[in-house]
Protein backbone atom coordinates (compact mmCIF):
# COMPACT_ATOMS: atom_id res chain seq x y z
CA UNK A 1 0.00 0.00 0.00
CA UNK A 2 1.35 3.40 -0.96
CA UNK A 3 -0.56 6.49 -0.02
CA UNK A 4 0.57 10.09 0.02
CA UNK A 5 -0.30 12.06 3.18
CA UNK A 6 0.11 15.76 3.94
CA UNK A 7 1.90 16.89 7.09
CA UNK A 8 0.14 19.72 8.95
CA UNK A 9 1.94 22.82 10.24
CA UNK A 10 2.03 21.07 13.65
CA UNK A 11 3.85 18.08 12.12
CA UNK A 12 0.80 15.83 12.31
CA UNK A 13 -0.31 13.26 9.79
CA UNK A 14 -3.35 10.97 9.62
CA UNK A 15 -2.54 7.26 9.73
CA UNK A 16 -4.52 5.58 6.93
CA UNK A 17 -7.40 3.35 8.07
CA UNK A 18 -5.84 0.23 6.53
CA UNK A 19 -2.66 0.76 8.57
CA UNK A 20 -4.60 1.54 11.79
CA UNK A 21 -6.58 -1.68 11.35
CA UNK A 22 -3.46 -3.71 10.54
CA UNK A 23 -1.73 -2.44 13.71
CA UNK A 24 -5.00 -2.65 15.70
CA UNK A 25 -4.66 1.02 16.69
CA UNK A 26 -7.52 2.71 18.48
CA UNK A 27 -8.05 6.38 19.41
CA UNK A 28 -5.78 7.27 22.32
CA UNK A 29 -3.22 4.54 21.56
CA UNK A 30 0.43 5.52 21.51
CA UNK A 31 2.84 4.66 18.70
CA UNK A 32 6.61 4.51 18.37
CA UNK A 33 8.64 5.74 15.42
CA UNK A 34 11.95 3.89 14.98
CA UNK A 35 14.67 4.74 12.51
CA UNK A 36 16.17 1.65 10.90
CA UNK A 37 18.81 2.78 8.45
CA UNK A 38 17.05 4.96 5.88
CA UNK A 39 13.61 3.65 6.86
CA UNK A 40 11.23 4.84 9.59
CA UNK A 41 9.06 2.15 11.15
CA UNK A 42 5.76 2.83 12.94
CA UNK A 43 4.93 0.42 15.78
CA UNK A 44 2.25 0.34 18.45
CA UNK A 45 3.68 1.31 21.86
CA UNK A 46 3.01 -1.49 24.31
CA UNK A 47 2.42 -1.17 28.05
CA UNK A 48 2.61 -3.79 30.78
CA UNK A 49 -1.13 -4.29 30.48
CA UNK A 50 -0.65 -5.54 26.91
CA UNK A 51 1.38 -8.46 28.29
CA UNK A 52 -1.10 -9.44 31.01
CA UNK A 53 -1.56 -13.20 31.00
CA UNK A 54 1.77 -14.05 29.31
CA UNK A 55 3.32 -15.30 32.55
CA UNK A 56 1.55 -17.59 34.95
CA UNK A 57 1.55 -16.28 38.51
CA UNK A 58 1.11 -18.08 41.81
CA UNK A 59 -1.26 -15.33 42.90
CA UNK A 60 -2.98 -12.29 41.47
CA UNK A 61 -1.31 -8.99 42.36
CA UNK A 62 -3.40 -5.85 41.88
CA UNK A 63 -1.78 -3.34 39.51
CA UNK A 64 -1.29 -0.75 42.28
CA UNK A 65 0.58 -3.28 44.44
CA UNK A 66 2.71 -4.35 41.45
CA UNK A 67 3.64 -0.70 40.84
CA UNK A 68 4.58 -0.26 44.51
CA UNK A 69 6.82 -3.36 44.41
CA UNK A 70 8.45 -2.18 41.17
CA UNK A 71 9.14 1.28 42.65
CA UNK A 72 10.69 -0.28 45.77
CA UNK A 73 12.96 -2.52 43.67
CA UNK A 74 13.97 0.41 41.46
CA UNK A 75 14.72 2.57 44.53
CA UNK A 76 16.84 -0.22 46.02
CA UNK A 77 18.79 -0.58 42.76
CA UNK A 78 19.40 3.17 42.50
CA UNK A 79 20.48 3.36 46.14
CA UNK A 80 22.97 0.53 45.53
CA UNK A 81 24.38 2.31 42.48
CA UNK A 82 24.76 5.58 44.40
CA UNK A 83 26.62 3.85 47.23
CA UNK A 84 29.32 2.53 44.88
Amino acid sequence: MKESMTITVKGQVTIPKEIREFLNLKPGDKVIFEKEGNIVVLKPARTLLDFRGYVKSERYIPMEEARKIAKQKRAKKIKGELEK
